[in-house]
């Protein structure tokens, strides 16, 4: 039974080296570059929030009329799905269409058209 026991740590130990490490310089959660672009009619300031799919929002900051906003974000999960959300000063909102980060570097908003494109690693 001592001897069973035995080959089983083994056993347990050499699996566990057995594993890839992982390589270096390899992040959980990367950072992504936003750019929010408000190009809104009729013109407007903005605070800009990304919010994803578990809640959360998170504040980005203001983007002023006819300016893009950039920002940096480091998602916690990049499976997630995130949606920008712009609210006006005068309590409009603007919602994106949902997006997720997988791979992207670049994430920008186009409120006039109000679409999402990307830049990928």
């Amino acid at each position: 039974m001592r001897n069973w026991m035995a080959v089983l740590a083994a056993a347990a130990v050499l699996g566990a080296c057995a594993h890839k490490p992982q390589p270096e310089g390899i992040e959980l959660s990367p950072a992504v570059t936003l750019l929010v672009e408000n190009n809104f009619n009729p013109p407007a300031q903005f605070s800009v929030f990304i919010v994803p799919q578990g809640g959360g929002r998170q504040v980005l900051g203001t983007v002023s009329t006819g300016q893009t906003g950039r920002f940096t974000y480091r998602p916690t999960n990049a499976t997630d799905r995130f949606t920008f959300v712009a609210q006006g000063a005068s309590g409009r909102t603007m919602t994106s269409p949902p997006f997720t980060l997988i791979n992207v570097q670049v994430a920008r908003w186009d409120m006039s058209v109000n679409l999402v494109q990307f830049t990928e690693q």
